[in-house]
């Protein structure tokens, strides 16, 4: 008889090209983002706050004199955790109550709290503590001077000065630097960074697997003749080794499995329609079928004949 010949299936090698490709390309990416990305975003962002801290700088003095409520009971620096978190809460709470005319009052007092935050200066409180409600603030701040255009305030308002004035020394500082004019937000920290690197180096031994898998099996067949099955990577069974003809998961999964005794060793030949060209496998299922014992088919039953195919007319 002609031998008949199972290819690896095209749609099965492909699927495993695409995992692993894409688990290569995202472990690629985590180096870049770790090595390149992350660490422009930072110096990017670290520069951009001390241009914004600076620029805050020049509304210190209306700062002081809109916050002395603020500090009328005691100074800053004496201030507990707790006063320091209802303050700025409160202060929060204000700006987003705040009407159009209370809002410089408002971020005079928001950046002057910022500004007793500064390192060094709250020194009653942790600076973990003091680094977490600064944070707080800056990003209010930040809010506040980048909706400064659609305000109806005052443009020699604080918010506004302090927004011409970053935004002049910011494209001084990009095209000095050759930066984009985009503000790049909050600072990668170095466990950002360090987490890429984690990432990439658990991801891609999974695709280097995927594409090992890949180059090793796109040349293996399946092959079957008149005495029996032969694997191109060395396995095979004569038919009359077969001791049971294995159809458990055939019906569900397109798996069969051979069980036979080679070299005094029990052994197991399988054959998998999904994984192979579909065409082949369930002409070599009949074949075995064919040449082996009803008894020795267990888990399913033998296959119905083959329809022959109508001759077109």
């Amino acid at each position: 008889m002609k031998p008949i010949r199972a290819e690896m299936s095209r749609s099965y090698l492909i699927r495993l090209g695409l995992v692993a490709f894409f688990s290569i390309g995202l472990s690629l990416f985590c180096l870049y983002d770790g090595w390149v990305r992350y660490p422009q975003q930072r110096e990017r962002a670290i520069a951009y706050r001390q241009i914004y801290d600076a620029a805050l700088e020049t509304i210190s003095p209306r700062a002081v004199s809109a916050s002395r409520s603020l500090a009328a009971s005691r100074p800053p620096a004496q201030w507990s955790e707790k006063q320091w978190s209802d303050r700025v809460n409160r202060a929060l709470k204000a700006q987003a109550d705040a009407t159009t005319s209370t809002q410089s009052t408002v971020f005079l007092q928001l950046a002057w709290l910022y500004q007793q935050l500064a390192p060094g200066k709250a020194s009653a409180i942790e600076e973990s503590t003091a680094l977490a409600l600064r944070g707080k603030l800056r990003n209010q701040l930040l809010k506040m001077t980048e909706r400064a255009d659609d305000s109806m305030e005052d443009p020699d308002s604080p918010i506004h000065t302090v927004a011409r004035e970053a935004a002049g020394n910011w494209s001084t500082k990009v095209s000095d630097e050759g930066w984009s004019q985009d503000t790049p937000g909050v600072p990668k920290n170095q466990y950002q960074i360090q987490q890429q690197f984690v990432m990439a180096a658990g991801i891609f031994p999974f695709g280097f697997y995927f594409l090992y898998v890949v180059l090793r099996n796109c040349r293996r067949f399946i092959e079957a003749d008149g005495k029996g099955l032969r694997a191109s990577w060395g396995p095979s069974v004569s038919f009359s080794q077969i001791e049971t003809f294995d159809k458990k998961r055939w019906d569900k999964k397109g798996i069969a499995k051979i069980r036979h005794t080679q070299e005094g060793k029990r052994r197991t030949f399988v054959l998998d329609d999904c994984n192979y060209d579909y065409q082949p496998i369930r002409a070599m299922v009949r074949l075995v079928e064919s040449k082996i014992d009803r008894k020795q088919i267990v888990g399913g039953e033998p296959e119905p004949p083959e329809k022959p195919q109508k001759k077109g007319g």
